[in-house]
């Protein structure tokens, strides 16, 4: 599995959330050459939510597959849920190195 940082294309997640989400991200970014951190500094900011279509339910989501990654922090009361991360499969974007290799 290759890790995901915060400098992968936003497309990078889209391996990981559901369809319906991602697409969601996608469109309320509304940029091309967002990145996987700006989900995150959204996120962080409490920003998210005000995404056209990105419900509290849907930044539940969210939340948990950055808690997953290891590219959020838990706030009080939630857990990292380190036994899944082996589990998850990211099939990173184009141009990304995605710590493995070469991009693409």
């Amino acid at each position: 599995m290759s890790d995901l940082t915060a400098d992968c294309p936003l497309q990078c997640l889209a391996s990981v959330l559901p369809r319906v989400i991602y697409a969601a991200l996608e469109t309320g970014l509304g940029n091309p050459a967002a990145t996987v951190g700006d989900v995150v500094a959204l996120c962080e900011q409490g920003k998210l939510t005000e995404l056209p279509n990105i419900s509290y339910g849907r930044l539940g989501r969210i939340r948990f597959y950055l808690l997953v990654l290891g590219l959020l922090e838990p706030e009080y009361g939630e857990s990292r849920w380190p036994n899944r991360r082996d589990q998850i499969v990211v099939v990173h974007g184009e141009g990304c190195l995605g710590g493995e290799g070469d991009p693409g």
